[in-house]
């Protein structure tokens, strides 16, 4: 069972001094009944362009209910979809296309607001690097629409390449709106928490 992400946009152009850096989505394990993100390592799967090929990312995932959990440039800033994301379902055999991400509409308002907290810095004066999470003013993911040739690959093409046991079809992934707590009940602190990564 895979889950892809496909991501046409190679750099990030953005108001603080990046540059190429890479950047990620992170989907978590997530429990409709509460709506919490958990598991090991807060179930944790991480899409990153520094994995990709020719823009398509691909990773095998367990069984269950996944989430969007936050948008990450250069694995310092992120951005938490807690209030507003998507979830979707992945059945044992499934090959799944989760789309194309917009991601510069994301790191445009990630930099933005990370220069209005003073967090831009990637190394800071002691040589460790700032992490700032933007929890208000976020959307959903944005997706492109479907891209079904891209670059030498079109996504069947890309799964049969880089994961040859995988002999079902790709299907679409089926979305529905959904939001997971930040902090709290998930981990026993007191400040807003995206999965792993806070503040």
């Amino acid at each position: 069972m895979e889950g892809l992400f496909q991501q046409p946009v190679r750099g990030v152009s953005t108001p603080v001094p990046v540059g190429t850096a890479d950047y990620s989505i992170v989907l978590s394990r997530y429990d409709t009944a509460d709506g919490q993100v958990g598991g090991s390592n807060f179930g944790e799967v991480t899409l990153s362009t520094s994995e990709a090929d020719n823009g398509l990312i691909g990773k095998p995932i367990e069984p269950g209910t996944y989430v969007f959990t936050r948008f990450t440039v250069a694995d310092r800033w992120g951005q938490c979809f807690g209030h507003s994301t998507w979830r979707f379902d992945a059945a044992p055999g499934q090959v799944i296309y989760l789309g194309a991400l917009d991601a510069q509409i994301h790191a445009s308002s990630l930099m933005r607001a990370a220069a209005a907290a003073n967090r831009q810095v990637l190394l800071g004066p002691s040589g460790i690097g700032e992490k700032y999470v933007q929890y208000s003013n976020t959307t959903a993911p944005v997706f492109r629409p479907p891209v079904p040739e891209f670059g030498p690959y079109t996504v069947e093409a890309y799964v049969r390449a880089h994961f040859p046991a995988f002999t079902a079809s790709v299907q679409q992934a089926d979305l529905h709106p959904a939001s997971f707590g930040m902090g709290g009940k998930l981990v026993n602190v007191g400040f807003p928490s995206c999965g792993n990564m806070s503040n």
